[in-house]
C-alpha cells in the first residue's frame, strides 16, 4: 500500500483508534533510509529482513534498536516510530494483523 494514497484516503474516513497507529507506521516508512520507499508492504519486508525474522513483534524491534542504536541512526528513528505504533496497538488491544487489515481496507 502506497503511503501517499493511504494518507489521502485517511482524510475521508472517520477517525478511529487505528488512525494514530497508521500515521506512526507511515512516519516509520518515510523515515526509513531507503530511497523512494513509499510502500508499506515493501517496508515490512525490509524490516523482516533487518530483524532476520518472518514475524515483526514489538520485542524484536526493541531488541534490534537496543543492539544497533548508534550504528544506523535513520533506521533507529524509523523503528522508534514503529515501536510507538506497537505501544498504541497494545493500549487499544489491537494486533498488528488487525492494523494491516485496516490499512488494506482504507487503501481500497
Amino acid at each position: 500500500m502506497n503511503i501517499n494514497d493511504l494518507e489521502r484516503n485517511m482524510g475521508v474516513v472517520p477517525k478511529s483508534n487505528y488512525t494514530p497507529i497508521i500515521q506512526l507506521i507511515i512516519d516509520a516508512v518515510r523515515d526509513y533510509p531507503k530511497e523512494d520507499l513509499v510502500d508499506i508492504d515493501t517496508f515490512i519486508i525490509e524490516i523482516k529482513r533487518l530483524l532476520k525474522s518472518k514475524q515483526i513483534t514489538q520485542s524484536k524491534l526493541i531488541s534490534y534498536v537496543n543492539k544497533n542504536n548508534t550504528k544506523e541512526l535513520w533506521v533507529t528513528i524509523s523503528l522508534n516510530s514503529f515501536i510507538e505504533a506497537f505501544d498504541l496497538m497494545n493500549l487499544y488491544k489491537l494486533s498488528f494483523s488487525d492494523v494491516l487489515l485496516e490499512i488494506k481496507r482504507i487503501g481500497r
